[in-house]
């Protein structure tokens, strides 16, 4: 099952903090996103709301309700577009200083297109970086860039992202923007993290926590403290994810930052979820949807629908399970995020699995894991898999089922914890040693016979028995060597028959918002 955490993104500029579960990839000014955070709250009861039990409105106020809600979205989009079109003036004016123009393109970017439209925004991004470079200001130029690898970054390319970000925080450190540089550290972290390097992706987060802590800029601390959560529960530490998303959560509170405590909370429904408290799971992510919709946060908002799909496969409750991801599907599609359709249509074809209706959630699983293939994904890529191989399983198309099997062991194996890794290191030195230490021996064996045949030609029975009884050892060695072999060879085949029982409730996959504007 697919769950997505919220990541850091807020609307700092030069910044980058993500998230599924949700991450914070963007940081802009002082506000910051986080969609994966636990908090200690009291149970929220939805089930108080009147209208939440099915109460009816009697007509004429609801009709005075939407009138209401339509007048005032009609002035918060046309307050919208004045602030844009201003900011475009300001570009537009040569007679404006250099840095209010750069500032007023950089802005207009990330309020009017980076998250709608990310092309439009690489787009001005171009003409603010050219401008800079003109003019020799080098801080405006990592500032473009960085915007280059958000837009590169919402739209899946995360090679192209990887590299603008690099380039970014080589700027940055030779100016040493302390603040730009640890924004940009969160954008290498929710990359490396995507592509499964965990303990890089942490590496980057806490080096980027500890100058923000120097700093005390604690928006964006918050954003980091979500991502790391992030990681933590990806890795199966429930834990020690808590304790960064109760962090990460007090202090949007504090900031009154709806956005980021949205993700917060649709962070800490997971973890409630994983504890099959779906009930709790669902009031958070309930409280999740509503402060997205209140805040217009797309991403976040549906981020949210999945998460509550989820909850309602788990509860058998597939109508609403398939409307939920259907909802999210539409807004993925309409904001033009690929991992999120992803992680969608994951969701749709488990339901389809459940419903039998195994040729359905076959096409729908394949689109997800072509779009996993394309981007790099290794969890969805698991997860796409781990669905496929259900679907072939259940409709007796084993040489699939099998392909699919393989694949989602591969790509799980992939993204074992960093002391898992660490024992695959050791494992790996102890059996090189081993193969060298055989090598070796059986070199010196060599040696010492001729060596022995060389000197004492006399005693040519007893050098014989010597080396016999060498060679013996080394050949009981081997045997043993194999046998060990043979046994780990029988370990990874005994998996394969534990999957049956044990991967039908695998790890959650996260994502999410989380990047700083600046």
């Amino acid at each position: 099952m697919f769950d997505i955490s919220g990541n850091f993104s807020s609307n700092t500029k030069n910044a980058t903090f993500h998230s599924f579960c949700l991450r914070v990839p963007y940081i802009k000014s002082n506000k910051s996103m986080t969609l994966f955070v636990q908090p200690k709250y009291p149970r929220y009861k939805t089930n108080k709301n009147p209208i939440a039990k099915g109460a009816t409105i009697c007509k004429p106020f609801r009709i005075m309700l939407i009138l209401m809600f339509t007048i005032y979205g009609i002035n918060m989009s046309c307050r919208a577009q004045t602030n844009t079109d201003s900011l475009w003036t300001v570009w537009q004016d040569s007679s404006q200083h250099d840095t209010l123009r750069l500032d007023a393109i950089y802005n207009y970017a990330w309020d009017g297109y980076l998250f709608a439209n990310p092309d439009s925004a690489f787009y001005f991004a171009q003409l603010q970086y050219n401008y800079a470079e003109n003019k020799g200001h080098k801080k405006w130029m990592a500032n473009a860039l960085y915007t280059q690898g958000v837009a590169h970054y919402l739209n899946g390319k995360y090679t192209e992202a990887l590299e603008c970000y690099n380039q970014s925080l080589t700027i940055r450190e030779e100016i040493t923007d302390l603040k730009g540089i640890a924004v940009t550290l969160n954008g290498l972290g929710l990359i490396k993290e995507e592509r499964g390097y965990h303990a890089e992706a942490i590496a980057h987060y806490m080096r980027s926590l500890k100058i923000l802590e120097e700093l005390g800029d604690k928006s964006r601390m918050a954003g980091i403290m979500n991502n790391i959560g992030i990681i933590y529960l990806t890795q199966g530490d429930d834990q020690q994810a808590l304790v960064f998303y109760n962090r990460s959560l007090k202090i949007h509170e504090e900031l009154n930052d709806k956005e980021s405590t949205a993700n917060a909370l649709n962070n800490i429904g997971i973890i409630h979820k994983n504890n099959e408290d779906y009930e709790l799971a669902l009031e958070y992510y309930n409280r999740s949807l509503q402060l997205g919709e209140e805040s217009g946060d797309q991403r976040g908002l549906s981020n949210s629908l999945i998460n509550i799909g989820n909850v309602y496969v788990l509860q058998g409750d597939f109508s609403q399970a398939l409307d939920y991801f259907n909802r999210s599907l539409k807004i993925k599609e309409e904001v033009g995020d690929k991992k999120g359709m992803a992680m969608s249509l994951i969701g749709l074809a488990e339901v389809y699995n459940e419903q039998k209706n195994y040729t359905k959630a076959i096409a729908t699983a394949q689109k997800a894991l072509s779009i996993s293939q394309e981007l790099g994904l290794a969890e969805v890529l698991r997860e796409a898999a781990n669905t496929l191989y259900q679907s072939y399983k259940a409709n007796g198309n084993n040489r699939l089922s099998l392909e699919m099997y393989e694949l989602y062991i591969a790509t799980r194996d992939s993204l074992v914890s960093e002391e898992n890794q660490r024992e695959v290191i050791r494992y790996q030195y102890k059996s090189d040693y081993e193969k060298q230490y055989l090598t070796d021996s059986l070199n010196f064996a060599r040696n010492e016979a001729i060596k022995n045949l060389e000197l004492k030609k006399s005693e040519n029975l007893k050098g014989f028995f010597i080396v016999a009884s060498v060679l013996t050892f080394l050949l009981a060695l081997f045997a043993y060597y194999g046998y060990r072999q043979k046994q780990k060879a029988n370990i990874m085949l005994e998996e394969r028959n534990k999957f049956e029982i044990e991967n039908k409730k695998e790890p959650s996959v996260y994502l999410g918002n989380r990047f700083p504007k600046r």
